[in-house]
């Protein structure tokens, strides 16, 4: 799991149980819906900190694409 995403799950009420010989480890969370919420307050912040007021406009392809890389980087998406 990556660093980001551990952090908002442990925000959300995130554990983790190591099970024993006759069980699985399991991940749970409290507030589903609080981590969904600041996984998309994540992704808001990324999108909101590409460009800068003083730069000239981008092209909005070159935009969407700057938020994308942004957001994969942000939380360890590989492909």
């Amino acid at each position: 799991m990556n660093e980001r995403i551990r952090e908002l799950w442990r925000q959300a009420g995130g554990s983790y149980n190591v099970g024993n010989q006759h069980t699985w480890p399991q991940f749970t969370i409290d507030n589903p819906e609080k981590f969904a919420k600041l996984i998309m307050q994540d992704c808001m912040d990324c999108a909101k900190w590409v460009g800068n007021i003083n730069d000239k406009p981008i092209d909005p392809a070159d935009t969407a694409h700057a938020i994308s890389l942004r957001i994969k980087n942000r939380f360890g998406i590989k492909e």
